[in-house]
């Protein structure tokens, strides 16, 4: 096979990824979004010639400059931009990228003289650090701290990949994973690859059979567990409690490890019975708390019991359990901040705790 520029070489997947960077579920996401559609060969490989490269470079170049996957699209929707345009914002970026790298070691380096010459850094130069560290910073905080990580001597590394296992990946953590795999996602993808909406009873069913795993298999449990005592968890909180969508770049297990299904996951679930009541009890103890009511009086009590019921007739195990994984991981009503979601999942858990406490009086 021949492409329209005369080029015969082709890629399979895995040596595109090989030779780009990239990795295969990348790709696989790129075309599941439909910014990618790598033709065929006779024996149903995926192919990548020079058109399709051009294409992902052209992705890659927007990505960069931090458009989502939803508007990358529309904007490859109007036809690829010319590759000379391409390659010219590809120099820019480069160049910017040069020039707050240059601002930046000279900043580090002025400050470094100050301190060796036992004198203390001033306001503007404290603020100018921070702000080009924020502007250099490419990887992250999770890249910077798995990269202290990988620098640490082989044994060390591997005592510290141990105790991070066992800390995020127990025994009931890897049983529900292996059932939500096995029983959960093929069902899952039968039924979006048939066109069944993210509302349809049959989808709702499998929902919730997942949320009879959650508990079932302690997850919230586990989770809350590991939140509040692995040293990473404070690099992925800020992530958990958005809910991804088919367009979006968010991708947790909290969901589904599946990134092509991670998207239908998030909408059936916010489509459930069992979330439409949680959402509408926020809202009630939203206008309840403008009052200023104490956790103790009979309107944070009348909550809680709405909760509870709630809880019983949803399967969602216990109240106090849930009210504090939700304050970490649940994605807030699309009405209200996260802030917000935040104050509220926090009372109710100190309502539960202070009824508990006045029931063992």
């Amino acid at each position: 096979m021949v492409d329209s520029d005369g080029s015969a070489e082709k890629l399979t997947a895995s040596a595109c990824a090989a030779r780009t960077g990239l990795t295969v579920r990348a790709l696989r996401v790129y075309e599941r979004s439909g910014l990618l559609n790598p033709p065929r060969a006779r024996s149903g490989w995926r192919q990548y010639g020079r058109r399709e490269l051009t294409r992902l470079n052209t992705i890659c170049v927007l990505k960069t400059a931090g458009l989502t996957l939803a508007q990358i699209r529309a904007v490859l929707r109007r036809n690829d931009p010319p590759l000379q345009e391409i390659l010219q914002t590809q120099l820019e970026n480069w160049k910017k990228r040069k020039e707050d790298a240059e601002r930046g070691r000279r900043t580090a380096q002025a400050a470094l003289q100050q301190l060796r010459t036992h004198r203390a850094l001033d306001i503007d130069l404290l603020c100018e650090l921070i702000r080009s560290n924020h502007v250099t910073g490419d990887i992250g905080e999770i890249g910077e701290f798995m990269q202290r990580i990988l620098a640490l001597p082989a044994k060390e590394r591997a005592a510290w990949a141990s105790r991070h296992n066992e800390e995020i990946n127990p025994q009931s953590a890897q049983d529900f994973q292996e059932a939500v795999r096995t029983r959960i996602d093929p069902a899952l993808e039968r039924l979006l690859a048939g066109g069944a909406p993210a509302s349809s009873p049959k989808v709702q069913k499998i929902i919730t059979e997942y949320l009879q795993l959650m508990c079932q298999h302690a997850v919230r449990e586990t989770a809350i567990e590991w939140l509040t005592r692995a040293t990473i968890a404070r690099h992925v909180l800020p992530r958990l409690k958005q809910r991804p969508t088919q367009d979006s770049d968010v991708i947790s297990s909290q969901w589904t490890s599946n990134p092509f299904l991670v998207g239908f996951f998030a909408e059936a679930e916010r489509h459930s019975a069992q979330c439409k009541a949680l959402d509408k009890m926020l809202v009630a103890v939203k206008d309840s708390l403008q009052s200023e009511i104490e956790p103790h009086s009979k309107p944070a009590q009348r909550l809680v019991a709405k909760f509870f019921a709630i809880c019983r007739k949803y399967a969602l195990g216990d109240p106090g359990i849930y009210a504090q994984w939700a304050e970490l991981v649940r994605p807030p009503p699309a009405t209200m901040t996260e802030a917000e979601d935040r104050r509220i999942w926090q009372f109710l858990a100190h309502a539960i705790a202070t009824m508990h406490s006045t029931e063992h009086r």
